[in-house]
């Protein structure tokens, strides 16, 4: 989504499911984990003390997901072949007008598994401009 990386790395085809587990970081959260610190390298767990364990591997640009006027809010950054969810948003950049492209999106995701569904597929202007419906 251009969203940079500010230090370390993107995810790459090393991080697959059986790699050890990696995440990038938000900046919010890597100063709220390790305050003063560098991140990379350093372990975390949602599950506690025991583990599993992710590396950070890259600290990410805050964001803003829902509406513009939202604070920044910690997020991890996963890679899909390590952390599959039912719920998952996929981000494409193309050139060209986006309905072309939807069907053959819907197309390549069956092909990779017929029992993922794919709904909600927009443009990214519908998503700002829901971010911004708040303010108008």
């Amino acid at each position: 989504m251009g969203t940079p990386i500010l230090r370390g790395r993107e995810f790459n085809d090393g991080d697959r499911e059986c790699a050890p587990g990696v995440a990038v970081v938000s900046e919010i959260l890597a100063e709220a984990l390790w305050p003063g610190e560098d991140p990379l390298g350093k372990r975390l767990s949602f599950e506690g003390r025991g583990g599993p364990f992710l590396e950070a591997v890259g600290v990410k640009h805050d964001v803003k997901y829902h509406y513009l006027g939202d604070a920044p809010r910690p997020y991890v950054y996963r890679p899909a072949l390590q952390s599959y969810e039912p719920a998952m948003t996929l981000g494409l950049r193309m050139a060209g007008e986006p309905h072309a492209f939807f069907a053959t999106v819907r197309e390549q995701v069956r092909a990779l598994d017929p029992r993922l569904p794919v709904a909600d597929a927009r443009r990214a202007v519908r998503l700002v401009a829901g971010a911004l419906s708040a303010q108008r």
